[in-house]
């Protein structure tokens, strides 16, 4: 018989202050909003969720690394509007950061959310240089869902979307879902719409099971204090990459849950904070101080 993991995956029930977290997730976003100049709502597709927002540093300047953030919400909640918090240390260290909406689960399939990211980051490459950033310095980060959507990202053969190969130079998962299994063996599965076939067509455990291997290394990284079955997808997923001979950084950050973690992102005096900013410059030399 299925199991039912509803108490590992509903988030509400294991983070008591749960709405907490939201409301300061949206405090943080309306003061970098506040704070980081901006462009709102830039579109990279003809439906209303495909757009972006841009943060930009205070300082003018061109080559500067590229980074896009997709948020979480198990791809059927949030917005991009409650996670602009996680710009401000990057456009604070001389990078332009992008945080993506993109269509939400039921009312588009798990291929068509997809594709609307790989979109986004098409955008990013050929609009890069609009913002004083270059195409050839871009990486990605997610949390939760967005680190599922991130690592499908740093799986891709973007040869076939008119891209560089290795047109994402790094890339940071944040507590990510990496076996759509479990999903749809939960309250998600009617939330959410996900079948059988994007169970075998969109876990980037799959994926990579099959030897679809990233070109190059990227981070795991979940909250010492998930839920065993959040700390179980990172670990596994990590060990079928590794099974291919690449590198993956996996860490569990000490006293972070599923709701914490992703604040950590946004502040560069925490280690997640600079893990992101480490692999946003990794080839860019000094940032700013």
């Amino acid at each position: 018989m299925p199991r039912n993991y509803d108490s590992q995956l509903r988030i509400r029930s294991v983070v008591p202050d749960f709405a907490a977290y939201v409301d300061r997730y949206r405090t943080l976003s309306d003061e970098t909003r506040r704070a980081v100049p901006h462009r709102l709502d830039l579109r990279y597709g003809p439906s209303a969720l495909e757009c972006v927002d841009v943060f930009l540093p205070l300082s003018e300047g061109r080559g500067r690394p590229l980074h896009v953030f997709f948020h979480g919400g198990y791809w059927r909640a949030f917005d991009k509007a409650d996670y602009s918090f996680v710009a401000r240390p990057i456009t604070q260290s001389g990078a332009v950061a992008v945080i993506a909406n993109y269509g939400l689960m039921p009312a588009v399939s798990m291929a068509e959310l997809l594709s609307h990211c790989r979109s986004a980051i098409r955008w990013a490459y050929g609009n890069a240089p609009r913002f004083g950033a270059s195409p050839d310095q871009i990486s990605v980060s997610g949390h939760s869902a967005g680190g599922h959507i991130a690592s499908l990202l740093h799986l891709t053969s973007w040869n076939e979307y008119g891209l560089p190969i290795d047109t994402i130079k790094a890339t940071v998962a944040v507590s990510g879902i990496y076996d759509l299994g479990p999903i749809i063996q939960s309250f998600l599965r009617s939330e959410t719409g996900l079948t059988e076939e994007d169970v075998a067509l969109f876990s980037p455990m799959t994926w990579a099971s099959r030897g679809i291997a990233p070109t190059r290394s990227f981070d795991l990284c979940f909250g010492a204090d998930e839920t065993d079955e959040l700390r179980r997808q990172s670990e596994m997923f990590a060990g079928v990459i590794r099974g291919h001979g690449v590198h993956v950084d996996l860490r569990a950050v000490p006293q972070r849950h599923h709701m914490s973690i992703v604040l950590d992102l946004g502040d560069a005096g925490t280690e997640l904070g600079q893990l992101l900013l480490d692999r946003i410059f990794r080839e860019h030399g000094e940032r700013t101080k």
